[in-house]
């Protein structure tokens, strides 16, 4: 089966990289992969009607996008190229396939719709593979789907706060050694922020670990305020790994709850990795963990007092015999900051033990 995109348009107005991506991106996205995509200037009529022949000819679905003030003449030439009618939803179908009509906005004949009708016909069915993983930058997602490219394979991405879900798409014709290829070199670039090859959260994923490893967590929180906490308790079953949330806001609580001491609060500050460590070890030190973690930072919008900058943080971790501080600068609004730092506390806790 082939597929072929025609895209109408005025070539006065000449269309960016971003304008040829609004109209390929979105059919994309949905499952359907397109074999060739034509432009044509709406104010060449015998290049219009020759797209359209090498359209029928050579590709068994065709879209047309079209500004809508050409929609009725553009049908009426399909409709006698084809030896057929367009029905009231701008569709017109035959033995071998189907024609589309939808206009610049893709009001009618959305993405869903023609998809699910070609996969109909065709009894095609795609399947989709997943790849999740905290951290990745957009330019090293970006480079490692590129360099995974495959014909008839799509990618959609989707995420916040530095937490992503690649979706792998292919269809039943997919050959496996191709999608395993495509998958393979996928997860080989991006090894260092995978957490799961499937459609789970970061949180569930860290409860299966735990439970695998026989271990439990417990979380000392700041500035993350007991979000990490709450990612936790909402997964079914938590209370099996999870032994206790702690948020301990005020320097008298991480004294009192922690055993932090006042001199590192005095000499490092709150925000500091020695504060971090010490959190992580009063925690663990309970005897109610076998891993611990702990936060610390400045989620903003203001600094807190000192010098340090806004989205500044440290995280704890206390496993058998060790404690370490990491150190991270994060950017965006309150909200961003300390989503971010709870997904980047969670994948800590997860590379720690897996």
């Amino acid at each position: 089966m082939k597929n072929c995109l025609t895209i109408i348009h005025n070539k006065k107005l000449e269309l960016s990289g971003d304008d040829t991506k609004l109209f390929t991106s979105y059919f994309a996205t949905h499952g359907l992969y397109f074999d060739r995509i034509q432009y044509v200037g709406y104010d060449g009529g015998e290049e219009i009607k020759k797209s359209l022949s090498d359209m029928k000819s050579g590709y068994n679905n065709g879209v047309i996008v079209c500004p809508e003030s050409l929609i009725q003449t553009v049908e009426k030439y399909v409709e006698s190229l084809y030896g057929a009618k367009f029905t009231e939803g701008h569709a017109l179908h035959t033995t071998s396939g189907s024609v589309f009509v939808t206009d610049e906005h893709l009001k009618m004949n959305t993405p869903e719709s023609v998809c699910g009708i070609i996969s109909k016909r065709f009894k095609m069915n795609y399947q989709t593979a997943f790849i999740k993983t905290v951290g990745a930058s957009v330019g090293e997602i970006e480079a490692a789907l590129k360099k995974a490219d495959s014909p008839g394979i799509l990618f959609r991405v989707h995420g916040m706060y530095l937490e992503d879900t690649i979706e792998i798409l292919f269809g039943d014709m997919a050959p496996k050694s191709q999608v395993d290829d495509v998958i393979r070199t996928v997860a080989g670039d991006l090894k260092n922020y995978i957490y799961a090859m499937e459609d789970v959260s970061l949180a569930e994923r860290l409860y299966s670990l735990l439970k695998l490893r026989r271990m439990r967590i417990a979380v000392a929180e700041s500035f993350t305020g007991g979000g990490i906490a709450k990612r936790l308790v909402d997964v079914p079953g938590i209370s099996e790994v999870f032994t206790e949330g702690l948020n301990t806001y005020s320097n008298d609580s991480k004294m009192l709850r922690l055993g932090v001491k006042k001199e590192t609060l005095s000499r490092y500050g709150a925000v500091s990795s020695q504060t971090a460590k010490e959190m992580a070890s009063g925690l663990f030190d309970a005897g109610l963990c076998d891993i611990a973690i702990s936060t610390t930072g400045i989620a903003g919008p203001k600094s807190d007092g000192t010098k340090k900058p806004v989205g500044l943080c440290y995280f704890g971790v206390a496993t058998e015999g060790k404690v370490e501080a990491f150190e991270h600068h994060l950017s965006g609004d309150r909200k961003t900051i300390t989503e971010t730092a709870i997904n980047k506390a969670l994948f800590l806790a997860y590379q720690t033990i897996k």
